[in-house]
């Protein structure tokens, strides 16, 4: 990624993948298959954002239309401006990821995933997975004034003098989180290696625009997952140092460790489900009900 967020790069959805040497076994749907794939000296981005202009056009569209009344042009502009500012947030946050991950070897990355499991869906904004089985789930949030978390755990945020109640993003993490423990727990997507089946540790962070302002619960609020309340221009540099301090523990093993061979077959092994995807909202990985 160029190193100016005027940059017009654009990251490729697809994985590029070299040549192939070692195989190595993954489970997917229950069954155990062998992949093949060799470390290709660079990152892997294994999905981008999806491009949300088709909805913008179908939308301006409906709005320029001479039977649309006043009240209903007013309610698409406005879903318009949320989901031009939420595309923004979504792209600031990639580009952080990305300018940091981009040249690394021991870092896969997904954004704008859609997951299904059990009957419970997940969309996550940004997945990031190192070779320690680290896997960052990242909520972006647009705010273009302040955010405000209350002693309760709510949340809302204030647009030109007005109060918004918005869900909270610590919660959806939480969600986004056991979809994802169902799919490693379920047996559908895991990874086995000679040694061990490889569990992933999952952590979350919700990232909150550049210009937005986070107002926090007075000093001893009980509010769980505050600490995963960043600035986006803060994301990298809070993983970063987060596994530097997982690095020095006393716990970690080199077990703990998997070559960057088999964090890409890992990562290989989720584009195969996602490459499927149709163009109809669906999610990119759609996993069976295990019985």
């Amino acid at each position: 990624m160029a190193a100016t967020n005027g940059s017009a790069w654009r990251p490729s959805t697809t994985a590029e993948v070299a040549g192939s040497d070692k195989p190595v076994s993954v489970i997917l749907g229950g069954h155990e298959v062998s992949v093949t794939h060799a470390y290709c000296g660079r990152p892997m981005q294994i999905k981008g954002l999806d491009d949300i202009r088709t909805d913008i056009d179908a939308l301006e569209e409906l709005a320029s239309r001479p039977e649309v009344d006043v009240a209903m042009r007013q309610r698409i502009e406005l879903r318009l401006r949320f989901l031009k500012a939420g595309a923004k947030a979504e792209q600031d946050a990639e580009y952080e990821i990305e300018f940091y991950a981009r040249k690394r070897s021991d870092v896969v990355t997904i954004h704008g995933l859609r997951i299904e499991c059990e009957g419970r869906t997940a969309a996550i904004d940004h997945l990031i997975m190192n070779r320690r089985l680290q896997i960052w789930l990242c909520e972006s949030k647009s705010v273009s004034e302040a955010v405000h978390i209350t002693e309760d755990g709510e949340w809302w945020r204030s647009f030109r003098g007005e109060r918004q109640e918005m869900p909270s993003p610590i919660e959806q993490n939480h969600h986004h989180v056991e979809v994802l423990e169902d799919v490693f727990s379920s047996g559908l997507v895991s990874l086995k290696t000679s040694v061990e089946r490889l569990r992933p540790r999952i952590k979350t962070l919700v990232v909150i625009s550049k210009r937005g302002r986070i107002v926090r619960p007075p000093v001893g609020s009980q509010v769980e997952g505050l600490d995963t309340v960043i600035k986006c221009d803060l994301l990298m540099s809070k993983i970063k140092r987060a596994n530097e301090e997982s690095i020095a523990a006393p716990v970690v093993s080199i077990q703990h460790v998997v070559s960057t061979e088999t964090l890409k077959v890992l990562a290989r092994s989720w584009y195969r489900c996602m490459h499927q995807r149709n163009e109809t909202g669906q999610p990119d990985l759609v996993l069976p009900q295990k019985h």
